[in-house]
């Protein structure tokens, strides 16, 4: 699985279990990649980052959730300062825990950086402004992939220089295996973001192609950003002097470069109608939009519904299944759906189209000479219930609707309801 931290700028609804009365709060948001084989997660909130085995964990200093969503969204009390993550295959069913990741402290400079800041703040540099810190990669003699996927950061920070934000130009993720990694952002790394020093000088190797035109094979002068065309693996050092004798790095980032487009599918869920002309559509059906899995974690989809013919309008955020009523409730036409979505190496899919005829208006209910009742709709069966005092006293079922048939209600007062195929209902109380 694959997640980032986000802060959020605005409060959130806080489930009970997680805050007690006047506990103080941060916002935190989380992002998962789907595993296929996972029916949900388990996430751990930890006071402290030094836990033991799974029977071991402290009640008091840890916090356990079930996750069924690929988003986590809550205002986390001050005291959780880690947590970690796991999948369940079935109810008692777990993988193994993967790495406890820090979660970055909320300050006013952490709040007024990008809104897409990722987890890190460890390496944040608005964290480290007393005395410089050089510290080594650890995986710095291994080209194993595997072994260098969670190489650490070293920085080197004085105190003229100015914050910056390396969450800017890598995305901090944990793959599959709970191990972390860095993802590259776009498709070149700005150094200068990196670090402040004057003159500076590089150094790149890629850990998954020996023959990759990435491959510096030696100390280069920093004079733009640096471009990366090839997916894989890559170390890169960043050094103050091109002199090979100084072995000591400013930086050294290990991280991932991501080449692939991300691919969305939308998906109906019950009641719809698929025939040769398309979906069609009620008001109760719901629109799921589900990304492909792919290398690089999803970090956002966007979507935007509007009227065939018309202007499409801003995009959305979408964060849940989407249903028809809320948009288009008792309306009836077609309607265009567009979506796309951006990974968190800055790719974005072209977007996507797909048209649906909107059918959300319920049955009509006539009354007649008699004091009996019709039903007029497009999409049969029709099922009509009748309730007296919330108890059902009339269920029938009209597979379709002929000349002879009549709906006789009871004497007094009642409630009928009429829901059609598509699920659309009209209730009529006398």
């Amino acid at each position: 699985m694959i997640i980032r931290i986000l802060f959020l700028g605005v409060a959130l609804a806080l489930p009970f279990a997680l805050t007690a009365d006047r506990e103080e709060t941060r916002p935190v948001r989380i992002i998962l990649e789907a595993r296929p084989d996972a029916k949900f997660y388990q996430v751990e909130w930890l006071e402290e980052s030094d836990v033991g085995d799974d029977t071991n964990a402290t009640p008091a200093k840890s916090l356990r959730e079930k996750i069924t969503k690929t988003e986590i969204k809550r205002n986390l009390p001050l005291r959780f300062k880690y947590f970690r993550l796991r999948s369940a295959y079935r109810e008692n069913l777990f993988g193994p825990w993967g790495d406890v990741v820090e979660i970055p402290q909320h300050t006013k400079q952490a709040a007024n950086q990008s809104n897409d800041a990722s987890a890190g703040g460890a390496n944040n540099t608005t964290a480290q402004n007393s005395e410089n810190s050089a510290q080594t990669d650890k995986n710095n003699g291994d080209n194993s992939a595997d072994q260098n996927s969670s190489a650490s950061t070293t920085q080197k920070i004085t105190s003229q220089a100015k914050p910056v934000s390396n969450q800017d130009v890598f995305a901090q993720v944990i793959d599959k295996n709970g191990k972390q990694k860095w993802v590259l952002r776009g498709k070149a790394v700005p150094a200068e973001r990196l670090d402040q020093n004057q003159p500076l000088y590089y150094d790149v190797e890629c850990l998954t192609d020996t023959n990759a035109p990435e491959n510096t094979n030696g100390r280069k002068k920093y004079e733009g950003p640096i471009p990366f065309e090839r997916a894989g693996e890559y170390r890169m050092h960043l050094y103050a002097t091109d002199d090979t004798a100084q072995i000591q790095p400013l930086q050294t980032w290990v991280f991932w470069v991501y080449t692939d487009v991300p691919r969305t599918y939308v998906k109906f869920y019950a009641p719809f109608l698929h025939g040769k002309g398309g979906f069609t559509v009620g008001g109760k059906t719901k629109i799921a939009l589900r990304p492909q899995l792919s290398g690089a974690a999803i970090d956002k989809i966007e979507y935007r519904i509007y009227r065939a013919g018309e202007t499409a309008g801003a995009w959305a955020k979408y964060d849940n299944e989407i249903e028809v009523n809320s948009f288009a409730k008792g309306q009836y036409g077609d309607y265009n759906i567009e979506y796309q979505t951006t990974n968190v190496a800055g790719a974005t899919e072209p977007p996507q189209v797909r048209r649906m005829l909107i059918d959300a208006k319920g049955p009509v209910v006539e009354e007649i000479a008699g004091g009996k009742l019709i039903c007029k709709d497009e999409n049969f069966p029709i099922v009509v219930r009748i309730y007296q005092n919330g108890k059902l006293v009339q269920d029938e079922y009209f597979k379709q609707w002929s000349a002879r048939d009549r709906i006789t209600p009871p004497t007094g007062s009642y409630e009928m309801h009429a829901i059609d195929l598509l699920g659309n209902e009209t209730v009529v109380k006398k």
